[in-house]
């Protein structure tokens, strides 16, 4: 029954989310073609604001609430949310005006401000509703939260296609149903926590925010750090290189995006099973440690290769001809999914066995690391520069995680990780290296990989051994009474 609810939760949250990337993604097209990449360089730099904003309004709760929530009664619950809540409100005041202190410092123009401020207010408003979320989240119900999000985000993306079909020629009117949206979600947020907790206790008071934030600051540091990894990017590459740059990376970056959507969904789908494990099961954690690590591994090269094979041909299809230039930035990104892959499960499973300062420690070298190599490749390689930046700092991310869940397993996580992995990707890359070498072309070369490398996944038995484990981890959940 538990792994039912795991892949029903999976469903829900892959659903919705699916159905919001996508209205996104149609969006995107549209805003694209009207707009051109200069335009896109906007919408994208306004984006990587708003959302550090939403990350930090957050407040780490899907993963300190949902852990605060299951120890207490419904009583005390009401009071975690209300505090939660509380210092959430506090977060994104102060967050709106660092915001404008940081735009006028850099000397944006203010209708690159107003996108900033509309694209802002829904994403502070989705950050915040996380909290009036978290008694659905705590009792394993992701439909009615992933409905909610995901019907407020197609409706405000339907309200700026309307606006675009019907004659409108600037982003800040393409964009003016998000506020409103974003004020929608909250409310029916606080609707959705009312069945489930009969009220809602506001604290605002100092030393209740203060508190929270001594006890969430871990988690939610390391959702900052981690979203500011992600976007230092886009930030620097629209400060340095101008918005036609930001734009055909953007572009890029919007597809593979897309194409690990999966990733972090399956990663939050398994949170509090593995939070259980911790708890209850050791051995059953260094199961799921090192099934998960190594079979993600391999799904993220999977997806890798298919954002290198298809991807490319569609960028001008869907974007128009001013993109050709994002088919090489996407192949780039292809190198990029297998370290962020692993980077997104280790770091949920390190928060599954309360390790997060530790998380937040490695995110913050990469983070800066990432900052760093922005700095120096951007003005020297613009777009190029940017993605090595990311691939590099996402790498070694990946290690520092890996290397630290070592202590959760009796094995050698990452020297057995290397063993069992390189044989697999050495067979794929030489059949495709043979198959270049005969003059065949790129596609050939692409299925002779994928083709090799899926054969060796069977031949040597590891997709065997990652089966084995899976059911050997719903047996001892049964067994030790871990389903509910």
């Amino acid at each position: 029954m538990g792994r039912i609810r795991v892949l029903q939760n999976l469903g829900w949250l892959a659903g919705g989310r699916l159905a919001g990337d996508a209205a996104s993604f149609i969006f995107f097209i549209l805003l694209s073609r009207q707009f051109g990449p200069k335009g896109v360089g906007v919408y994208a730099f306004a984006m990587a604001i708003a959302s550090v904003g939403r990350t930090i309004a957050e407040l780490g709760v899907e993963d300190y609430g949902v852990r605060e929530l299951a120890t207490h009664d419904s009583e005390s619950k009401v009071n975690v949310v209300g505090r939660i809540l509380g210092a959430q409100c506090w977060l994104a005041a102060i967050y709106a005006g660092g915001c404008a202190i940081f735009l006028a410092g850099v000397g944006v123009s203010l209708q690159k401000g107003a996108v900033v401020a509309l694209l802002a207010a829904y994403h502070l408003s989705a950050g915040i509703v996380r909290s009036l979320f978290l008694p659905s989240f705590a009792e394993r119900r992701m439909a009615a939260p992933a409905l909610l999000e995901a019907g407020s985000r197609v409706l405000a993306i339907a309200i700026g296609i309307v606006v675009m079909l019907g004659g409108g020629d600037t982003l800040i009117s393409a964009l003016a149903g998000f506020p409103i949206c974003g004020g929608l979600l909250v409310a029916s947020g606080g609707w959705l926590n009312l069945r489930h907790l009969k009220r809602i206790r506001l604290r605002l008071d100092i030393d209740s925010v203060v508190s929270t934030a001594r006890q969430a600051w871990p988690y939610a540091a390391g959702t900052v750090v981690s979203r500011l990894h992600e976007r230092a990017d886009v930030l620097m590459l629209s400060l340095i290189a101008g918005s036609t740059a930001t734009g055909i990376y953007a572009a890029g970056l919007k597809f593979v995006e897309v194409s690990m959507i999966v990733v972090p969904l399956f990663a939050f789908a398994l949170y509090p099973r593995l939070t259980r494990l911790v708890q209850e099961d050791a051995e059953g954690f260094e199961v799921a440690v090192s099934t998960i690590i190594k079979g993600g591994l391999v799904v993220c090269v999977l997806l890798g290769w298919a954002v290198f094979v298809v991807v490319p041909d569609l960028i001008p299809l869907f974007f128009g001809s001013r993109f050709e230039d994002t088919e090489f930035v996407v192949k780039l990104f292809a190198l990029w999914i297998p370290f962020n892959g692993v980077k997104i499960l280790g770091d949920r499973l390190m928060l599954a066995a309360g390790r997060q300062v530790q998380r937040l420690r490695f995110q913050i070298i990469a983070t800066g690391l990432n900052v760093a190599f922005n700095g120096v490749l951007i003005p020297v390689l613009a777009v190029e520069g940017a993605i090595t930046a990311s691939v590099v700092s996402a790498g070694i991310n990946a290690l520092l995680v890996v290397r630290y869940l070592q202590r959760y397993t009796s094995e050698q996580l990452m020297m057995r990780l290397i063993a069992q992995t390189s044989p697999l990707l050495g067979v794929g890359i030489l059949a495709a290296g043979v198959v270049a070498y005969l003059g065949t072309g790129e596609l050939w070369a692409a299925i002779a990989f994928i083709v090799s490398f899926g054969g060796a996944t069977v031949v040597s038995g590891f997709s065997a051994m990652v089966w084995e484990n899976i059911s050997q981890l719903a047996e001892r959940s049964s067994l030790n009474g871990l389903e509910h």
